[in-house]
């Protein structure tokens, strides 16, 4: 009977973890648009009608492929909101089901310890889009319930146990060096003395495909350009709140149960020093406290890698709650209310992921309606986002589930559907990404891309109470999007008004989102000369009030005084500022007896209104610049 109870709750919960995960068309995620362009443009780089392989060709990644793997698999034959649901059905299945498997291995008894696999399947790393590095936590803890599985071994054994450290290094290579290690310990601990030396060798060369792969993801990070160039050390206990929040997430009694099972089953360790004590449960316990440590010490950023710390916190917490000895339980009563406990847990956490998914989802409707846009693309496409994640709060650390911006990488899922290369794209690490930016000339160059990550500050209260600092930001990031086919704003109604009066045209345009072309206002400079004819003149511009240079020219010398027109190149409908130099010195910078434009404020700056096309903007030289005391 109780067998049967047992699969009759994991086969309820399975059918529940699926429901979650794939009732929804999309399920938002921080990541996980970047790694669906990336499989979605590799099978079609050929295809001139959406432009990927104009930009783009493949990078050559042996490693963090996982998703791509299945989800480019899929998607060769089904719609890509299916695969993408059914990729990340087998991913939340694989992970329950392992954990289940491992805790059945240490003993059939603590099997229903495993449905904690159900309880943690929706958690951090999924949200975050980390899909391969899930995969592979799931397929290194399958590759361990396989080897604590076995009694005797044989050489069939030891094939499989390779493929599936090759498999789960494909996925991801930094959590299969963990389980090389533990699967290392397992055959020092469990070996007889005499048979160590063996059992090691024998495990060694399981490991060699993997190891090969590590070897060769090293070699190629070698010489490369971190993507991340910053570090961060939060306080201890911001560290140590993590260990629940970073994990499994979500409200207090959803994120913390198993972090305190974890904790029984540290504290227990003693037992694990009794001799004929179980091996497999001294190596978890090692490798589980090991790797607790390093999430509680290490920095959550470090330079060429962010969340650090956190990806260290599933297998931590993992390894030490399945010691728990559940199996002792041998009073009914007790081992009922155990069973219950679980069961509600896991019942529990699973509906709590499955309405905050149909939430979330629910807040992202504008977002989503844009991929339904009547809208064709092949050339380089540039988000703007301008608001946090859409139903959560702009503080990333106070968010149901931490650090998660599901609307920051949207711009790829339009690029899936409706063609066109974003800007911003995970590509170009020296063979560690599937893509790579094609380069000139048998590549096309993309335009120049504003910087990111400065936005996040226009969530804060302070920005929010301050009009200039978002209309500087905005003009900012729109300045670039002549040199794009279009612009994706994801900002406030007032955006959307600015988006229209700075010359764009949208072709959709819901609430909170528009997909619009930019038009422009043609305008030039009418340019008056001082006495004597034009020095070398240097010509900037750009939108106000933002304060990047978006046109730059200089003109040579001539002795003659007629007007010379400079036309603006892209330049948009609305304010603008100019700043010319009359270089009289001709030392190529402003110096005094140089003349800047009548008009012009003290940082030589002249400001105009572009209310047409063919519009001009008059600049008359003024008066020499002044000779500052003790510089004769």
């Amino acid at each position: 009977m109780a067998n049967r109870s047992f699969w009759l709750a994991a086969a309820g919960f399975s059918a529940l973890l699926l429901l979650a995960v794939g009732w929804v068309d999309y399920l938002p995620t921080n990541d996980g648009p970047q790694h669906i362009f990336t499989a979605h443009a590799l099978h079609r780089l050929d295809d001139p009608t959406l432009g990927y392989g104009r930009y783009l060709e493949p990078g050559g990644a042996i490693t963090d492929i996982g998703f791509e793997a299945v989800f480019g698999t899929l998607e060769r034959f089904l719609p890509w909101r299916h695969a993408v649901r059914i990729t990340l059905c087998l991913f939340a299945l694989g992970w329950a089901w392992s954990v289940l498997a491992l805790a059945a291995a240490l003993d059939r008894g603590r099997r229903w310890l495993g449905l904690l696999g159900f309880a943690t399947a929706l958690q951090w790393l999924l949200y975050m889009g980390l899909f391969s590095y899930y995969l592979s936590l799931a397929l290194g803890l399958g590759a361990l319930a396989f080897a604590f599985s076995r009694i005797a071994w044989r050489r069939r054994d030891y094939l499989i146990l390779a493929g599936l450290l090759a498999a789960q290094a494909c996925a991801h290579v930094v959590p299969t060096v963990v389980i090389g290690l533990t699967l290392v310990l397992l055959a020092l601990f469990s070996a007889p003395a005499g048979d160590r030396a063996r059992a090691l060798v024998r495990t060694a060369a399981a490991g060699t495909p993997a190891a090969l792969i590590a070897l060769v993801v090293a070699w190629q990070t070698l010489g490369n350009e971190p993507i991340n160039k910053y570090s961060m050390m939060p306080a201890l206990a911001a560290r140590a709140s993590l260990m629940g929040r970073a994990f499994v997430s979500g409200p207090s009694w959803r994120a913390w149960p198993v972090v305190v099972v974890a904790a029984i089953g540290l504290a227990g360790g003693w037992r694990l020093r009794r001799r004929g004590g179980d091996p497999r449960e001294r190596v978890l316990w090692i490798v589980g406290a090991l790797l607790l440590l390093l999430a509680i010490s290490t920095p959550l950023h470090i330079k060429g890698w962010e969340y650090f710390n956190v990806r260290f916190v599933p297998l931590a917490v993992m390894f030490l709650a399945l010691l728990v000895p559940f199996e002792r339980i041998r009073q009914p009563a007790w081992r009922r209310i155990a069973i219950t406990a679980l069961v509600v847990y896991a019942a529990g956490s699973l509906g709590w992921g499955w309405r905050h998914n149909l939430r979330v989802r629910a807040a992202h409707a504008d977002l989503m309606a844009g991929l339904d846009a009547p809208v064709r693309r092949s050339g380089p496409r540039l988000p703007v986002i301008l608001e946090p994640p859409p139903g959560e709060v702009a503080d990333e650390w106070a968010r149901d589930i931490p650090f998660v911006n599901s609307n920051w990488q949207l711009g790829a899922l339009y690029s899936v559907e409706q063609g066109g290369v974003p800007a911003f794209l995970f590509a170009g690490a020296g063979g560690m990404q599937d893509l790579a930016w094609r380069q000139p000339p048998a590549g096309m160059a993309m335009p120049a891309k504003p910087v990111r990550g400065y936005e996040w500050q226009l969530w804060e209260p302070a920005a929010r109470a301050d009009p200039l600092a978002r209309a500087r930001a905005l003009n900012y990031m729109l300045s670039f999007g002549p040199g794009y086919e279009d612009v994706i704003l994801h900002g406030l109604p007032e955006d959307m008004a600015v988006l229209r009066e700075r010359g764009y045209t949208a072709d959709f345009e819901r609430n909170d989102v528009a997909i619009a072309r930019f038009a422009g206002c043609a305008a030039s400079l009418e340019l008056h000369a001082p006495p004597g004819g034009f020095p070398p003149t240097l010509v900037t511009a750009g939108w106000f009030p933002a304060t990047n240079t978006v046109f730059s020219v200089v003109l040579g010398s001539s002795e003659d005084s007629a007007v010379r027109s400079v036309p603006l190149t892209d330049s948009p409908c609305g304010d603008v500022w100019v700043r010319v130099l009359f270089d009289m010195d001709r030392n190529h910078t402003a110096s005094p007896g140089d003349r800047f434009c009548q008009g012009a404020d003290r940082n030589a700056v002249l400001l105009a209104r572009i209310n047409a096309p063919g519009a001009k903007i008059v600049c008359s030289a003024g008066s020499p610049m002044p000779v500052q005391p003790g510089t004769e």
